[in-house]
């Protein structure tokens, strides 16, 4: 996964459609990713560090955002159990614009005609 390439990407489909937490919690997220050279891979961690480097305040804050990223395509996540961290996964967001882009493109140009 190409950093700015992803980040790109992340900035034009999340553009209006996420609220600051989602957007904070996912660059939260692609640090740890990032900072592990886990290309789209599975990484771990815990509510409690998210809640600490975001400054969200409650758990439930922190659920419902990563549930809005899946649902939005842009994470996927097993939770943890009890005294488990939550799996994570940054999906690649490059291929999404790419197929995104090419299709507005080919739109464009037909109505053009």
């Amino acid at each position: 996964m190409d950093y700015i390439r992803q980040l790109n990407a992340f900035d034009f489909k999340s553009a209006g459609i996420l609220p600051s937490n989602a957007v904070n919690i996912y660059f939260r997220l692609f640090q740890i990713n990032n900072r592990y050279g886990l290309d789209e891979q599975w990484f771990e961690t815990t509510d409690e560090w998210l809640m600490l480097s975001s400054g969200i305040k409650t758990p439930n804050t922190i659920r419902a955002t990563r549930n809005l990223l899946k649902q939005k395509g842009f994470i996927d996540f097993v939770a943890g159990g009890a005294s488990k961290p939550t799996k994570y996964k940054i999906i690649n967001l490059i291929d999404v614009l790419t197929i995104n882009t090419s299709t507005n493109t080919s739109a464009d140009r037909s109505t053009n005609t």
